[in-house]
């Protein structure tokens, strides 16, 4: 599975550790789900860590821009659970039913 954050802890050489994130992450664009999507950082070698981010021209978001993705992926987040629980009543029916849809029916589901 993917998508799990990278944990740089006091053991960690921390140049190769965040030059390996930032390879990892723009890697195919960041596309392939092993890719990081978070790091969590040990407080003794946060500075250290946060700086050799910004020396490789890692962007940090200020307050206003973590509250605005925040909220985009609540919203979003709550869209997709929404449409996953249509999606999902119309295969329960269907099955119940013993009538399976039909390929056109379960594309339009997905729209």
């Amino acid at each position: 599975s993917g998508n799990t954050p990278a944990v740089i802890d006091s053991s960690a050489h921390i140049k190769m550790a965040v030059n390996s994130i930032l390879v990892s992450k723009t890697f195919d664009n960041g596309m392939i789900c092993a890719s990081e999507q978070s790091v969590v950082v040990e407080d003794t070698v946060y500075d250290a860590v946060k700086y050799e981010f910004a020396e490789r021209a890692a962007y940090f978001l200020n307050d206003e821009e973590k509250e605005q993705v925040q909220s985009f992926r609540t919203r979003e987040l709550k869209r997709l659970y929404t449409l996953s629980h249509g999606i999902l009543r119309e295969v329960l029916a269907s099955y119940l039913s013993k009538k399976a849809p039909s390929r056109s029916e379960s594309k339009k589901s997905w729209i």
